[in-house]
């Protein structure tokens, strides 16, 4: 889910990548225990990997690690998804702020890019690779600002941010609304590129807000099982 470049990935980055799109598709629910044991030999790896990928989870605040239990699939209430956006905003306010000073043409390129295939995830309504995309639009806002203290705080308030987007808006079958991001995004991106700071800053503010106004308490899960997951 974030701007990365491309490189090869170690084993416990692909078991977490892989546990991660499981619960974010909500293949796995909440309360959904996560044996190493079993992730291990599905995987044909040793457990070391494994155990690694669920601290990273944990971090996200994806699973919790009860001493004595184990690892389950954890779910947030709404107060607390509110307030993640109240954080959310400010570091992202901070982030297009500092970028409109350093953006280049090859940022703004990369942006088009990364725009281009939001939109046509949208119009295939294959929200999930749409959720993607957007991520990777706001890391690469964060990237451009060179502040490596920010990009962190970025990356993680995405991550937490995307999972209550996708539980409470992704997989609402009921969601038939105008889709609003995209043209959200371009006009952030249009602010960027005239580096009229004033105006990328209000953008985004009305962009997060925007999001968290249409998130409600519906989620609906297709439980998969582990070994269907990593296949």
């Amino acid at each position: 889910m974030v701007y990365i470049e491309k490189k090869k990935k170690a084993l416990d980055d692909i078991v977490y990548e892989k546990l991660k799109n499981g619960i974010l598709r909500n293949n796995l629910p909440p309360n959904y225990q996560l044996v190493e044991s079993e992730i291990a030999k599905i995987l044909n790896v040793s457990r070391t990997p494994v155990h690694t990928a669920l601290k990273l989870l944990e971090r996200d605040g994806l699973i919790a690690i009860v001493p004595n239990k184990g690892a389950c699939v954890t779910r947030r209430s709404f107060n607390q998804i509110k307030n993640a956006f109240t954080v959310r905003v400010e570091l992202e306010k901070l982030s297009v702020r500092l970028a409109a000073e350093k953006i280049t043409d090859d940022n703004i390129r990369q942006m088009e890019n990364i725009l281009a295939r939001e939109k046509q995830a949208y119009e295939a309504r294959e929200r999930a690779e749409a959720y993607e995309d957007g991520a990777n639009f706001h890391i690469l806002i964060s990237k451009i600002t060179e502040n490596d203290c920010l990009i962190n705080y970025i990356n993680e308030i995405i991550i937490k941010t995307d999972v209550y987007n996708i539980f409470y808006v992704l997989n609402d079958p009921e969601l038939n609304k105008k889709y609003r991001t995209p043209g959200q995004h371009r006009d952030i991106l249009y602010a960027l590129a005239e580096k009229d700071t004033d105006t990328a800053v209000k953008k985004m503010e009305e962009h997060i807000e925007s999001t968290k106004a249409q998130l409600n308490l519906y989620v609906n899960y297709e439980v998969k099982g582990l070994d269907e997951i990593f296949r």
